[in-house]
């Protein structure tokens, strides 16, 4: 008797124990930060100005904020905010970062845990980001944390070549300064 007590709460535990796990199910959270696009834009909000059908079917199959705040009202503070769980004056990015002052567009990144990969089409170099300590990315890490790239490296083209991802061609005929509109 003693024996089917003890295997009876064994059981029951067990039962317990999947019960508990089942209903602890992680929340998906999206969370969508777009330059220049203010809450009242959004169809889902009343604008009739944009048409935004997607994001307002997410809207209505999920969750809609209707108060919130903003650590800044500039994109790349927030965004620095987001990614660090800190103030912005904390990450030291204050004021809007202007565009990659260096030469080159990329053509493919990654990310993995707090670094950042980033290979540049036109001359095949990389330049490698730790988003923790350097949320603008001034400091390219390639050569002081060289296994690191390396590694990151492989794993993109491994990923770009897995997929057959094409990367852009460059066009030697196009001038933005002889674009006409």
């Amino acid at each position: 008797m003693h024996k089917s007590i003890v295997t009876f709460l064994y059981l029951c535990v067990q039962a317990f124990v999947a019960t508990a796990q089942q209903n602890t199910k992680q929340p998906n959270v999206i969370l969508i930060v777009a330059d220049d696009l203010g809450w009242a834009d959004l169809g889902c909000y009343g604008s009739t100005f944009y048409e935004t059908p997607n994001l307002d079917k997410l809207a209505a199959n999920g969750v809609r904020f209707l108060q919130g705040y903003a650590t800044s009202p500039v994109c790349s503070p927030t965004r620095a905010s987001i990614m660090t769980g800190k103030y912005p004056v904390k990450t030291g990015v204050t004021d809007w970062i202007k565009g990659r002052q260096e030469k080159g567009k990329p053509g493919a990144a990654i990310r993995v845990g707090s670094y950042k990969l980033v290979y540049f089409f036109e001359d095949k170099r990389i330049a490698l980001y730790d988003l923790v300590n350097d949320v603008a990315e001034k400091n390219n890490l390639v050569v002081s944390h060289r296994k690191m790239a390396m590694h990151l490296s492989k794993k993109l083209f491994r990923w770009l070549e897995n997929n057959a991802a094409k990367t852009p061609v460059i066009n030697p005929g196009y001038s933005a300064l002889t674009k006409t509109f």
